[in-house]
């Protein structure tokens, strides 16, 4: 088994009464640049988040995401999913 990681960058968006939702994912093949991309986007966005992500699809294994970095404001609710 080779997994494969990525990592995907998710920002959020500050919608109607002030409720966070997520906007367009970006993906990044190293840990350093997806932080940098985060702290790039943070002046555009309520929050940004960094998943690292680990695969194999040859296999059909695809890993519990791992949070790698949280900037920001983000949906409570999406801590407390990430930490079970």
């Amino acid at each position: 088994m080779a997994l494969t990681i990525t990592y995907t960058i998710v920002p959020f968006l500050r919608g109607v009464g002030g409720r966070l939702y997520p906007g367009a994912p970006r993906r990044s093949v190293s840990r350093d640049s997806a932080i940098a991309a985060a702290d790039q986007l943070v002046p555009f966005y309520a929050g940004v988040i960094v998943l690292t992500e680990r695969s194999d699809p040859t296999e059909g294994i695809f890993l519990e995401p791992l949070l790698t970095c949280v900037i920001g404001d983000v949906p409570p609710d999406l801590m407390l999913n990430l930490a079970a």
